[in-house]
C-alpha cells in the first residue's frame, strides 16, 4: 500500500491562518475577563470591541468547522484511494482530538471547541458515502430551518420581563470568576474553569452547539467532494454572487442590535445567523482573492494555518499564564485595547514561529501527534506521517 501523503491547498491553509487570528481576537476577552457572563464592555476603547463584535464574533468557528468537514472528506477520499478502512481511522482521529480537547478545557481554558468538534465529528461518519449535493442540502437545512424557528421564538421571548432580572443573577458569576482566576488557588481555578465550561457546554445547550457547527461540517465536506477550492476559476461568477449576497446579509444581522437595541432575539440573529453568514463571506472572499495577497503576508499566515491545532492550544497556554493567578495574574485588569494589541502581537510571533518550525519539520507537534495516532499501525507509516 502506498503511504498516505498530504495534498495541501494554499487557499485552505491561508484561510485557516486567517481564522486562527480571528479566533484569538474573539477569544481574548474570555482569557482576561468573565466575558461569557457579560453583555458588553464598559471601556473607553469600545469601538474596538464593536469592530470585533461585528466583524469577528460568531464568524470564525464556522470557518474552522467548514475546514474540519473539508478535511474529513479529503481523508475519506484518500483512504478510499489507498484501500484503507475509513471509519476506524477517522474514529481514532476524533478520539485523540477529544482527549486533547478535554485537557485543553479542564486543565488550560474553559473555552475549548475541540470537544464539540470531536463529538459532532462522529455524526459525519453517517455521511461518508453521501453525494456532494446531499451534504449541501443537509447543511443548508440544518442551518436555515432551526435559525428561523429560534428567531421566531426569541422575538416572542424578547417581550418578556425576565431579561431585566438577569443582571442580578449574573453578577455573582462575574464576581466568582474574577475572585478565582485573579486571586484564587490552583484548585479554585480548576473548579471555576469547570463551572465556566459547563455553563456553556451542557445537555441544554448541546442541541444549539451541535447546530452551530455540524451544518458547516457538511458544507465543508461538500466543498471537498465537489473540489470547490480547486475549481475556483470554473465557478468564479457564482462565488462572487455568494460572496456579495452574504456580505450584505452578514452586515445587516451583525449591525442590527446596534440599530434597534440588544435583546435575546437580536443577539441570536447577530451571532448565530450573522456570524455564519460572515464565515461564508470570508471563505468566498479568500477563494476569490487569496492568491492576490502579497507573499510576505500570505506565507506566514499559511504557516500558522498549517499548525492551527498547535497554535490554538498555544494561545490558551500563553494567555492563561499571563492572566491567571498561577501566572502573572493580570485577570480583570486589561482593557479592550490592550487585549487587542496583545492578540495581534502574539499572533505575529506565532506566524514567525510557525514559519521557522515548518522550515525544519513537515508539521507542528500536535499535528504530527494527531496524524501519527490516526495512521498508526499502517504500512509505510513513516511515509504516511512524514513530509
Amino acid at each position: 500500500m502506498n503511504g498516505i501523503k498530504d495534498e495541501r491547498i494554499a487557499t485552505v491553509d491561508l484561510l485557516r491562518g486567517f481564522a486562527l487570528l480571528g479566533i484569538l481576537l474573539v477569544n481574548m476577552p474570555g482569557f482576561y475577563s468573565p466575558s461569557i457572563y457579560m453583555d458588553s464592555f464598559e471601556d473607553t476603547h469600545s469601538k474596538i470591541y464593536m469592530a470585533i463584535d461585528i466583524l469577528g464574533q460568531g464568524s470564525f468557528y464556522p470557518i474552522f468547522a467548514t475546514l474540519f468537514g473539508f478535511g474529513f472528506m479529503k481523508i475519506f477520499q484518500t483512504s478510499f484511494k489507498n484501500n484503507v478502512a475509513f471509519t476506524p481511522l477517522f474514529s481514532r482521529r476524533l478520539f485523540l482530538l477529544l482527549c486533547i480537547g478535554c485537557v485543553h478545557a479542564f486543565v488550560i481554558w474553559y473555552g475549548d471547541i475541540l470537544i464539540l468538534y470531536a463529538v459532532c465529528g462522529f455524526f459525519l461518519l453517517f455521511f461518508q458515502e453521501a453525494r456532494g449535493r446531499t451534504f449541501l442540502y443537509w447543511g443548508g437545512a440544518l442551518f436555515i430551518i432551526p435559525s428561523i424557528i429560534m428567531i421566531l421564538l426569541l422575538i416572542v421571548a424578547s417581550f418578556s420581563k425576565a431579561e431585566s432580572n438577569a443582571v442580578g443573577v449574573v453578577q455573582p458569576l462575574i464576581d466568582n470568576s474574577i475572585s478565582a482566576y485573579r486571586d484564587g488557588s490552583i484548585a479554585e481555578i480548576f473548579s471555576q474553569r469547570f463551572l465556566d465550561w459547563y455553563y456553556i457546554n451542557n445537555i441544554g445547550t448541546f442541541p444549539l452547539l451541535f447546530l452551530s457547527v455540524f451544518p458547516f461540517f457538511l458544507i465543508g465536506a461538500f466543498l471537498a467532494k465537489e473540489k470547490g477550492f480547486e475549481r475556483i476559476k470554473e465557478n468564479v461568477l457564482f462565488i462572487k454572487y455568494v460572496c456579495m449576497i452574504c456580505f450584505f446579509a452578514f452586515l445587516f444581522f451583525k449591525v442590527l442590535p446596534y440599530l434597534i437595541g440588544f435583546n435575546v432575539a437580536t443577539d441570536f440573529m447577530q451571532d448565530s445567523v450573522g456570524g455564519p453568514l460572515g464565515a461564508i463571506f470570508y471563505i468566498t472572499l479568500f477563494m476569490l482573492y487569496g492568491e492576490k495577497i502579497p507573499r510576505f503576508i500570505a506565507q506566514p499566515l499559511q504557516s500558522a494555518g498549517r499548525m492551527a491545532l498547535t497554535n490554538y492550544i498555544a494561545q490558551s497556554v500563553v494567555c492563561t499564564l499571563l492572566f491567571y493567578n498561577y501566572g502573572l495574574g493580570f485577570y480583570g485588569n486589561v482593557t479592550v485595547m490592550e487585549g487587542f494589541m496583545l492578540a495581534l502581537g502574539f499572533f505575529v510571533v506565532q506566524c514567525i514561529g510557525s514559519s521557522i518550525i515548518l522550515k525544519r519539520y513537515s508539521r507542528g507537534p500536535l499535528e504530527h501527534l494527531l496524524r501519527s495516532f490516526t495512521y498508526r499501525g499502517m504500512k509505510n507509516e513513516k511515509n504516511a506521517v512524514g513530509k
